[in-house]
């Protein structure tokens, strides 16, 4: 009991006397900066220097920093020295969906984020959007998708057909995969996996024009 009385006297006797921020964002996703977790916090509270420790209300700072739309998780906090810890984790924007009405990030949840004029994502795009159940679909495929190391970094863009099948655009090539649904995916990948290893070059990787792998067991090739 002497112990916390003493530390909550300490702490109303403690001033804050400066600011750590800390952001952990993803490589070459540089959505926010420092100045701007700043900011963010000058505009709830534009006193928390040389004020007590114990006068800082954490909790509603990190709700306010939570509630921006390129912020995951907020965390701070208080040492007895007079620092005041702010540590803040970015969104990560796994694909940028594309729609004749607009376009938005996904995050890592598969939850919408918006767009930003200072910096754009290197992100596989979703087009041909038709409603919420075509781009969890992409989504699911994405994430089967990035789960099998050979295809790191290998899509550039998932399109929904009318039909609601997916086609798959790689970033080098000029060839399509014809997906079909994205009912048993990882077999698929399996499939175009192999196809690469031991049909595609480097010489004629530009001669294919469409890779089916959506009918059981198969793939279909066509060239130009």
């Amino acid at each position: 009991a002497f112990l916390l009385a003493f530390e909550s006297v300490s702490e109303s006797r403690t001033m804050v006397s400066s600011l750590n921020i800390m952001l952990n964002q993803p490589k070459n996703q540089l959505f926010l900066t420092k100045e701007d977790v700043r900011e963010l916090l000058d505009k709830q509270d534009d006193s928390l220097l040389l004020r007590s420790v114990n006068a800082i209300n954490t909790a509603v700072l990190e709700e306010s920093l939570e509630n921006h739309p390129f912020i995951a998780d907020a965390e701070v906090f208080s040492t007895l020295d007079g620092l005041l810890s702010v540590q803040v984790e970015q969104k990560l924007a796994t694909a940028r969906v594309i729609t004749t009405t607009k376009h938005y990030y996904l995050d890592a949840e598969g939850r919408p984020f918006p767009l930003t004029k200072t910096y754009s994502a290197a992100v596989p795009v979703f087009t041909g959007m038709q409603d919420s159940t075509s781009i969890a679909n992409a989504y699911q495929l994405l994430n089967s998708i990035n789960s099998t190391p050979y295809f790191e970094g290998w899509l550039a863009e998932i399109h929904t057909r009318q039909n609601r099948t997916l086609e798959l655009i790689p970033v080098r090539g000029n060839h399509r995969v014809l997906f079909g649904t994205v009912a048993n995916a990882e077999q698929k990948l399996q499939k175009l996996e192999a196809f690469y290893k031991t049909v595609v070059t480097e010489k004629n990787l530009a001669d294919w024009k469409t890779l089916n792998v959506a009918y059981n067991k198969l793939l279909v090739s066509t060239k130009y």
